[in-house]
Order: structure tokens, then C-alpha cells, then sequence
């Protein structure tokens, strides 16, 4: 899954099917018995990965998710980050700009430059983070619909912006600036990968996946007991 979604030079956005399901042969139904398989295995390497923390193995994950407004963020951080035990997981989120933030360039509040960015990632990467960078790709159609329904249903109007029409208006020069910023971004030691996100279920299941090979490449081990085991027993049955 992580080399078909890989945004590899000579990369274009404007190439990619928003609608495709590149490496999952499914419908809507069969997904979601296949998410929640993929959950099980995922919470027992996150598990895994905590419990080596608490060991003193210091190697992380980090997700980060880009996407337009409706593209589908909220659904994977609950439906796939939100399979794992929270103890593990820090989340945070870059919210509308404050006054000071839009007094500077819009990379300021993460970055001045393309270049200090990926010299953050590598100093990340070699202190031991796995990093996965996931762009959830909609179409514009997509995106129309999904704010067509915030706006019949009452339950979905907390969800909805005016400001939505606003950024939706400057379609291109966001669809610009995100293939820029993958361009100068991408790296071996964090790479870039643009997630088709059309179909809700493909979204998840393809991100779940791109975690679980992250994980698995960390190969996280239980921490060996720093006690004696069989004397814990043997005191645990006298009591």
C-alpha cells in the first residue's frame, strides 16, 4: 500500500483519481469487516509500541493528515486512530489562524521554510520518530456533496463553516500550494502519501494500513520484566 499511494517524483495531484481504490479490492461492507480486523492488529502493535516506551525504547509514530475541509480527518482519527489505547496517542490539531498568526506568511506558525522542514523531519526521523505524512485527496464534486449534506442535515450544521464557500472558492491555489509543499516535502525519512479519499472506507482502511506497515517495520518487543518472575509467583500464591 505504501509505495501505490508513495507521492513520488515525478509526482502530479492533478493525476490522481480521487475516487480510486488502489490496493483494496472491496465495496463499502466488506471495508468495514476488514477495518476492524486491521483494528485488532494495529491496537496490538501500538500496544506493544507503548509498552516498549515504558522500557525506555524511545521510537515513535507520527501521523500527519492534510486535507481539504469534509476530505474526511475527524473519520480517521475516529475510526482508525481511535481503535488504539489512547495512553499511547498525543493528537493535535491546527485550528483557524490566530490575529498573529495571520500577520506572517502561512508557514509560519510550523516552519519558515520548505528546507528548515524537511531538517526538522530528518532530525525527527533520526531521533528515532516514524513519520507518515497523508494527504486525503477529494474532488471538488466530492467536497460539494459532503457540504451539501452538512447543510440539510441539523445534526452536521456544527461541522459547517461560511467560510467553507470562502476557501472553496480558492480550489486552485490550494490544489497548487498542496503540490508544491509535497514536492519540496517529500523525503525518504518522510515520505508523502496521497490517500484517494472519495470513498470514505478506502481513506481509513488505506491510512489504518500505512500505520500498521509503519509499525511493523518498528517491530516493537515487550519490555523483558525487570523483577523476578517466578519469585512474584511464588509470593503472589502465598498470599
Amino acid at each position: 500500500m505504501d509505495e501505490l499511494l508513495r507521492a513520488r517524483a515525478p509526482f502530479r495531484l492533478e493525476a490522481v483519481d480521487c475516487s480510486a481504490t488502489p490496493g483494496i479490492a472491496a465495496d463499502k461492507e466488506r471495508a468495514e469487516q476488514l477495518l476492524a480486523e486491521g483494528a485488532e492488529h494495529l491496537s496490538h502493535l501500538q500496544e506493544k509500541l507503548f509498552a516498549a516506551s515504558r522500557g525506555g525504547d524511545t521510537r515513535r509514530v507520527l501521523l500527519v493528515l492534510q486535507a481539504m475541509d469534509t476530505a474526511g480527518k475527524g473519520g480517521i482519527v475516529r475510526h482508525v486512530v481511535g481503535a488504539v489505547d489512547p495512553q499511547g496517542v498525543q493528537l493535535a490539531a491546527f485550528k483557524k489562524p490566530t490575529d498573529e498568526e495571520l500577520a506572517h506568511h502561512f508557514l509560519w506558525r510550523i516552519e519558515q521554510r520548505y528546507g528548515e522542514i524537511v531538517d526538522f523531519e530528518r532530525r525527527l526521523a533520526d531521533d528515532g520518530v516514524s513519520i507518515v505524512k497523508v494527504m486525503l485527496h477529494i474532488s471538488r464534486d466530492e467536497q460539494k456533496e459532503r457540504l451539501h449534506e452538512r447543510l440539510e442535515r441539523p445534526d452536521k450544521h456544527w461541522k459547517y463553516r461560511p467560510g467553507d464557500i470562502d476557501e472553496r472558492m480558492l480550489w486552485d491555489d490550494y490544489q497548487a500550494a498542496y503540490q508544491l509543499a509535497i514536492e519540496r516535502t517529500d523525503a525518504d525519512h518522510a515520505p508523502w502519501f496521497v490517500v484517494p479519499a472519495n470513498h470514505k472506507w478506502y481513506a481509513r482502511l488505506a491510512v489504518q494500513s500505512l500505520l500498521i506497515t509503519a509499525l511493523e517495520r518498528i517491530d516493537p518487543q515487550w519490555p523483558v520484566a525487570d523483577f523476578d518472575v517466578e519469585v512474584e509467583k511464588a509470593r503472589l500464591a502465598a498470599t
